[in-house]
């Protein structure tokens, strides 16, 4: 899967950016400086490479909106080509493959034009450029390689196949594009816990709602061992003062209830807490048959800084319990990344500084621009630098406090 991206006059960001993503890849920074920008570029390469016809991009992708209209993707709306560059390791060949992409708009039409693609690897050091094609016109495309012109079927930014110009029963050698990015989105508003739930079509996704997540629960409840389910209703048993989950599968439509002890409570009841927790919890727990990158925004919505923390630790639980599982997280909350790091220094849990990125987002007033900034964290869980006025209003407010006392 796809572990590097940079990228160029998308959105908020003018200059080239690079997210390297790790098992548990964190965006931090204020409000409107592209968090979320960055993590629905994402959805919008996965869709991209998984096209069923000839558009580069979707502005929406299994229901994550990027925008309104393709210049909404372009730093400032007009008069530059997006710039995508790719990296996704070869293990069994020790090689890095490295996709390059230039994605126009015109602004008239509202039509995203793949004007460059170029593929390349990189092994010991060694780049060698494989393609590089320049847009001529609709179909037609310059290798500057082999200096000839082709023929090419793109299907968004996949090259599906490419022909000599001048001779079209030759085409050239494929080289199959081998970037996958598998991703799987839940927004920051999870769907509204209800009173009874039916069962969807089977979904490998959890919907930006997080809804089908419900369906995964139900469906392994109605399994004999129930292997997912207790996971899930002991570890909020233990995290949330002794409640357990309970589901009434007697007749469909089916009830998620919480029960501690004789008291029995429908999870409508229960306050948005744990009905905005829950999708999580489940998708921590739920397998991947593949490698997926999970995007979560704003995991702490209507939760107690305690279970902030304790949802970090689960994501970090997943992550070594499952190795398809990696985390692109957008958060607000300093318990959340201060329990990441101190299970760095835990010599009980197999967290390493490795398994960890963080960024932060800063939006520079002057260039009117922002840039994404990596904080590294050593093996004792500092970081190198920290960014200013980020997590520090508690202490703000109690120097206010002691300078309104004594005025």
């Amino acid at each position: 899967m796809i572990n590097k991206i940079s990228f160029k006059n998308y959105k908020l960001f003018k200059e080239k950016q690079t997210i390297e993503l790790k098992p548990i890849t964190i965006l931090i920074g204020k409000n409107n400086t592209g968090k979320s920008a960055v993590l629905k570029l994402m959805t919008l390469i996965e869709g991209s490479l998984n096209a069923k016809s000839s558009n580069v991009f979707e502005l929406k992708n299994d229901d994550v909106s990027s925008g309104d209209k393709y210049k909404d993707l372009i730093y400032g709306k007009f008069g530059r080509a997006i710039e995508l560059e790719l990296f996704q390791e070869d293990y069994i060949n020790d090689k890095v493959n490295v996709l390059n992409v230039g994605v126009s708009v015109d602004i008239d039409a509202d039509l995203p034009i793949l004007e460059e693609w170029s593929l390349k690897e990189v092994k010991d050091k060694i780049e060698t450029k494989l393609l590089d094609f320049q847009r001529i016109n609709k179909t037609t495309y310059f290798n500057e390689i082999d200096d000839t012109e082709y023929l090419c079927e793109f299907l968004g930014i996949y090259l599906a196949n490419y022909f000599n110009n001048e001779k079209v029963e030759t085409s050239g050698t494929i080289y199959k594009t081998p970037f996958f990015l598998r991703t799987d989105f839940i927004g920051s508003i999870r769907e509204k816990s209800k009173q009874d739930y039916r069962l969807n079509p089977i979904n490998v996704k959890s919907h930006p709602d997080g809804k089908y997540l419900y369906d995964f629960l139900i469906r392994d409840y109605l399994t004999t061992d129930k292997k997912y389910f207790a996971k899930i209703s002991e570890w909020i048993k233990e995290k949330f003062e002794g409640w357990e989950l309970y589901i009434d599968v007697d007749s469909e439509p089916y009830h998620i209830e919480l029960r501690r002890e004789k008291l029995y409570v429908n999870i409508t009841e229960t306050g948005m807490g744990i009905g905005q927790s829950l999708p999580l919890i489940i998708r921590a727990n739920k397998p991947c048959n593949e490698e997926t990158l999970i995007i979560i925004e704003e995991p702490e919505s209507h939760l107690h800084p305690y279970a902030h923390a304790q949802l970090a630790q689960l994501f970090a639980d997943s992550i070594k319990e499952d190795r398809n599982k990696k985390y692109l997280i957008e958060t607000h909350s300093e318990s959340f990344i201060l329990r990441l790091r101190r299970l760095i220094v835990d010599s009980n849990h197999s967290l390493t500084k490795d398994d960890i990125n963080l960024y932060y987002i800063d939006f520079d007033e002057e260039n009117n621009e922002s840039i994404l900034k990596n904080i590294k964290i050593d093996d004792e869980g500092e970081v190198e630098w920290w960014p200013e006025d980020v997590f520090n209003e508690s202490l703000k407010e109690v120097i206010g406090i002691r300078q309104a006392q004594n005025s």
